[in-house]
């Protein structure tokens, strides 16, 4: 767990405030992480790296890079960086491996 007095020192934050942005990321990891278990890493992570960039755009400075600082160190969190055309076009939209090899059953 976070020592959230050190995180709220370098911050310049209550050790409320900190607590408060952790229980969002949290929240946010449990939303994103339910029911997903045929996706690929990849694919999960791409989301969950939306819906906190979502959430990091509604706080302010200090309270954004105390969010940022426990994300990268809790949830494995990178900032946003556009990948282009990383997905192959033949690959299943749900799981996220070739067509032909996929085991999601909508596929011909």
């Amino acid at each position: 767990m976070f020592n959230f007095a050190d995180i709220a020192a370098r911050h310049a934050l209550s050790e409320g405030t900190v607590a408060g942005i952790n229980e969002k990321l949290e929240q946010i990891y449990n939303q994103q992480f339910r029911g997903n278990t045929a996706e690929t890493y990849e694919r999960f992570s791409a989301r969950l790296v939306g819906a906190y960039d979502s959430y990091f755009e509604t706080l302010d400075g200090s309270e954004r890079s105390a969010g940022v600082e426990m994300a990268m160190q809790r949830y494995d969190y990178a900032e946003h960086q556009d990948d282009g055309d990383e997905f192959d076009d033949s690959a299943c939209s749900i799981s996220g491996i070739d067509i032909a090899y996929c085991h999601c059953g909508r596929h011909e």
